[in-house]
């Protein structure tokens, strides 16, 4: 029976993306955990576990998000086409987390979003998006 237990505790690695996009966007807007677990009607606990991949988000928590995020819900899963996700890694709910933490990625992205609200000058933001938009794509 705890076989089945620590199966289900596992994260999904598209629970995880769809999560990190969530922390990503709430970054950008400048709301804390707290704010966007209030518009939930969670806990922000709850919204951490959504961001970890923890907890996976339902359709109706995915529109309620885009809603509060003032985003479409696609917003959610772009991208998502670029990881290498198999059959499966999908059935066998595993991820290549480490122990349920964020990876690294994610908190050069957090640090990223940070510095980048730091920039008052919108022409100089909107300048940088695009250096980093050319950059990705070699």
């Amino acid at each position: 029976m705890s076989g089945i237990k620590n199966q289900k505790k596992r994260i999904n690695e598209i629970d995880q993306y769809i999560g990190n996009r969530l922390r990503l966007r709430r970054i950008m807007i400048g709301l804390t955990q707290e704010k966007l677990a209030e518009a939930f009607g969670v806990t922000a606990q709850q919204v951490q576990k959504y961001e970890n991949g923890i907890n996976r988000m339902g359709g109706s928590r995915l529109l309620q998000a885009g809603q509060i995020l003032k985003i479409p819900v696609q917003y959610f899963f772009e991208g998502l086409e670029e990881l290498d996700i198999t059959e499966e890694s999908l059935n066998n709910n595993t991820s290549h987390s480490q122990n349920g933490k964020t990876s690294p990625l994610s908190s050069e992205i957090e640090e990223f979003l940070f510095a980048l609200k730091q920039i008052k000058n919108k022409k100089i933001r909107t300048q940088l998006l695009m250096f980093i938009k050319t950059l990705s794509k070699n």
